[in-house]
């Protein structure tokens, strides 16, 4: 951060205009076939209030569940998982050419997808680390990444596009 210290001045004052202790971050989506998809986002981390997990949980259960992981979070993920209890599991970086750019550690998202998957027998992990790929949310039991498919609710298997917010 000293390296950059205009570029971390900048960055920290825009977050002054953020929410302190603000409610769940991102969306929740239930597709025409019932698939019902939870973007988290930012929002699952070290000091998110349990109670506002606990309610997320219970008005609005997803069979995916979608969020961004950074290395100080890691060891409150499995609490979060264990209240949501999500069918398959979307990892994410929200941060990592910020983190790249200042020399902060990052998370290698396919070895966390791999130690969550030991953990969490039953629920399928996905690291998404690659942009402008499609995910092909087809079941608990079947994760497909494949290039070129487009955004549909009219089939049975929604499909989400992963984008770069650079």
């Amino acid at each position: 951060m000293l390296s950059r210290p205009i570029d971390f001045a900048r960055i920290a004052f825009a977050g002054l205009h953020l929410p302190l202790r603000a409610p769940m971050l991102g969306f929740h989506i239930t597709f025409a076939d019932g698939m019902t998809v939870l973007n988290y986002a930012e929002g699952l981390h070290r000091i998110t209030d349990p109670s506002e997990v606990e309610a997320v949980a219970h008005e609005l259960s997803a069979d995916a569940l979608l969020f961004a992981v950074e290395p100080e979070d890691v060891q409150a993920i499995p609490r979060w998982l264990e209240m949501l209890r999500p069918a398959m599991v979307f990892l994410y970086e929200a941060h990592r050419p910020w983190r790249e750019r200042f020399r902060l550690p990052y998370v290698d998202l396919d070895a966390y997808a791999t130690e969550l998957s030991d953990r969490f027998q039953h629920t399928p992990f996905k690291a998404l680390a690659t942009l402008g790929r499609r995910l092909s949310i087809q079941s608990a039991a079947r994760i497909d990444s494949r290039p070129g498919m487009s955004l549909s609710q009219s089939t049975a298997s929604p499909q989400l596009r992963i984008t770069s917010g650079r």
